[in-house]
């Protein structure tokens, strides 16, 4: 835990390093060619603990308390929920953390106009996801947000995503998973099969 602090707070540290701890990730994330190469990508961030366009974990299932079930729930947003997309009361938030985001890319190696750029439509491409999620409030509903479904199914409910390949990369043995809000799978599965590849 010292070791942990001690690198995190190291400021001249990372102020040397720079982008150079993830420049090998951001470079392959650059060079995939196809949907099939930023799902593997998107796998092994997910065993890294980021979780690109969805969450899941691994807990007992809730009407079931003897078997652990794999849970697959919304995600992929920045920002704390759907609201901070959607309300207008979030606006000056929205400005904010688009101005953060664009700095983040001008760090990162783009000049200010492409940063710009990537910042709208990193911002559009999330506010797509926050439309499709459930709002808070509704996740606190346990019978609303349990869809228990074979693999098929998945692959059916949300189809554009290859959900075989990622449980496989990420090592889930199931023969079904539950679907806390399969509305959200579904679009954001459209979304990856349909978006740019630049934007994924």
């Amino acid at each position: 835990v010292g070791d942990f602090f001690a690198a995190a707070t190291d400021a001249r540290r990372i102020e040397a390093l720079r982008f150079a701890p993830v420049e090998p990730l951001l470079a392959r994330i650059g060079r995939a060619g196809g949907r099939e190469e930023i799902a593997a990508i998107i796998s092994e961030l997910h065993l890294e603990g980021v979780e690109p366009l969805f969450s899941w974990y691994v807990e007992a299932d809730e009407r079931h308390s003897g078997v652990y079930a794999l849970h697959l729930v919304q995600g992929g947003l920045s920002l704390p929920e759907r609201a901070y997309y959607l309300e207008d009361d979030f606006a000056e938030v929205r400005e904010k953390f688009s101005r953060h985001i664009a700095r983040m890319f001008v760090l990162a190696g783009d000049d200010a106009a492409a940063a710009a750029r990537a910042a709208a439509t990193m911002l559009r491409f999330e506010t797509a996801l926050a439309r499709a999620s459930k709002p808070a409030e509704a996740l606190n509903d346990s019978e609303a947000n349990y869809h228990k479904l074979t693999i098929a199914g998945l692959e059916k409910t949300a189809a554009g995503f290859p959900w075989t390949a990622f449980l496989r990369d990420v090592g889930a043995h199931t023969e079904d998973v539950i679907a806390g809000q399969p509305e959200f799978l579904t679009a954001m599965a459209r979304a990856f099969a349909t978006e740019p590849l630049d934007t994924l």
